[in-house]
């Protein structure tokens, strides 16, 4: 059970759910004055988990959680800033989330530390940071739950990354502008569902950069049909893929890599760090 001092809110929902389914000479008054304070951004972490018979071993997805609980260590750092994990499968966008978790402790006010003063004061900070560390803690720790969490669903036989765009979309429908968002893939990115208008590079990835530009130019407007998707919402958000190293390594990925570094590019997102995991 979650102490209820440390004021964390967790949602966790794990089950078959989660793989089936201007200007003017005028003094500006108190409130104008308000409303021109520059407002302090919020991050907001979105961990897409590939659930496939590729990646879906859960031995080898924990060699990912101390890569990424760092990440969440330089990244969530105050009151309001949030995880959210989602499950990439066959499914992907029927989903539900596996877990949504936010840093709820309340910094001390510059008031309420002039009020406390010597002791006190150091005392009250100590305890915010405090209550900042346990709360990121209990979330890098459901984190770790969501990678061990497996699925044995038909759903794990195929990987459809593409509607990670409709998940980043649903996640991040309520972000405001000057938000950071932020998606980490643990994934090999292998596109692979099988029908028409789809890609496998299980079996066929593209040959090189031209052809992965071109298909990826092909495949925006394919999935703006089938998705359900915010363009507003995926502009500027920043993405990152941990894989295995070996995967990493494979002359093969780095096509992938242009394909993927080209679709997103489309939406506005940016890839930009790739880390290769070693697994052993």
């Amino acid at each position: 059970m979650i102490p209820a001092k440390s004021c964390l809110i967790i949602f966790l929902t794990m089950g078959l759910c989660l793989f089936g389914g201007c200007g003017n000479n005028t003094t500006p008054g108190p409130e104008s004055a308000t409303a021109s304070e520059a407002i302090p951004p919020d991050s907001l972490v979105l961990i897409l988990l590939d659930k496939t018979l590729s990646l879906g071993d859960k031995d080898v997805q924990l060699k990912f959680e101390q890569p990424i609980r760092s990440r969440l260590v330089d990244l969530i750092r105050k009151k309001d800033h949030q995880v959210m994990v989602y499950f990439i499968h066959g499914n992907t966008s029927g989903a539900q989330a596996a877990f949504k978790g936010a840093i709820t402790a309340d910094k001390p006010s510059d008031q309420e530390l002039n009020e406390l003063g010597g002791q006190s004061r150091t005392d009250r900070k100590n305890k915010y940071r405090q209550d900042i560390n346990q709360q990121r803690s209990q979330i890098a720790d459901k984190v770790k739950e969501a990678l061990m969490a497996p699925n044995p669903e038909p759903t794990n036989r195929q990987t459809d990354l593409w509607a990670s765009l409709e998940i980043m979309s649903r996640a991040f429908s309520t972000s405001r502008p000057e938000d950071k968002k932020y998606v980490f893939f643990v994934s090999d990115m292998e596109e692979s569902v099988i029908g028409a208008n789809r890609r496998d590079f299980t079996r066929m990835p593209p040959k090189d950069k031209t052809e992965a530009e071109a298909w990826a130019g092909q495949d925006m407007e394919v999935i703006k049909q089938l998705y359900k998707l915010q363009p507003d919402v995926l502009q500027g958000i920043s993405a990152t893929i941990f894989l295995p190293k070996a995967a990493f390594e494979n002359s093969g990925f780095q096509t992938i890599r242009y394909y993927w570094e080209a679709l997103f590019g489309s939406f506005g997102i940016n890839l930009g760090e790739v880390r290769g995991i070693e697994l052993e």
